[in-house]
């Protein structure tokens, strides 16, 4: 994250000491430093970790999960049983959840649930699941060969499917890990370390609930477009909010 915002000439400072500051006289870019009390004090009761993440991606693409059993929760989000009742217990120490009596659990603002996964994704999650950067010939995104059981288009790739309103320049695909050697070998590609490509783990079950089976939910896309300041990017995530994510979260 850090060399993606210098990259991008963005002014950036956190609470563990990282920070790009260039602004004549002066440059200071410091990164590598972790905050090792603040990461222990909300270890405990923090939803937003890589699981509790995964568990509320399942929640935002089915809101009807919230009232099922553990068990379903746990299948559809591709966790562990053990960890469904603590992450959904630590939402409702957030008031995120609320109960509803015998009508079960219900999110409250869905908006503001979808508003902070979104900033928590790249930073807790997305990155722990990357296979590899590659490159590969030009356009190759046009003629690539995906298994939709195996591979689906994320970030700018399926954003213009989607709309045709973004021209591709990085490449995102979601992958089961498994077919990754056949993904690059079937499609020319090579590893690199500052190449466009970048192969993801799928971290989620089959999607039952978004049937365009050659990207993923328009949740993940708007996700990947918001992650970097670009105006372009932000003028695409915002489309497919209004078309896609606005009619399901309301």
């Amino acid at each position: 994250m850090a060399e993606e915002l210098k990259r991008n000439d963005i002014n950036f400072i956190d609470m563990a000491g990282n920070a790009y500051i260039n602004y004549f006289p002066a440059i200071f870019f410091i990164k590598g430093e972790k905050n090792k009390e603040r990461n222990h004090k909300i270890r405990g009761d923090n939803p937003y970790t890589k699981t509790g993440l995964k568990l509320i991606y399942a929640l935002l693409r089915n809101h009807n999960l919230i009232v099922k059993p553990q068990r379903v929760i746990a299948n559809n989000a591709g966790v562990a049983l053990g960890t469904v009742g603590n992450v959904i217990q630590n939402l409702e120490n957030l008031g995120q959840i609320i109960q509803m009596g015998k009508r079960g659990k219900k999110i409250v603002d869905k908006k503001e649930l979808l508003d902070r996964w979104c900033l928590e994704y790249p930073e807790r999650l997305k990155y722990k699941m990357l296979l590899g950067r590659f490159e590969g010939p030009e356009d190759f995104w046009r003629h690539a060969q995906l298994r939709a059981n195996n591979a689906q288009w994320g970030g700018e790739v399926a954003a213009y499917k989607l709309t045709k309103y973004l021209k591709p320049e990085e490449f995102i695909i979601y992958a089961d890990e498994e077919y990754l050697t056949n993904i690059i070998i079937q499609n020319r590609l090579r590893k690199a370390e500052d190449g466009n490509i970048f192969i993801f783990q799928q971290f989620w079950p089959e999607d039952t609930y978004f049937k365009k089976k050659d990207i993923v939910h328009p949740i993940l896309i708007y996700a990947d477009l918001l992650e970097f300041k670009n105006q372009r990017k932000i003028e695409t995530a915002r489309l497919i909010y209004d078309k896609h994510i606005l009619g399901h979260i309301t």
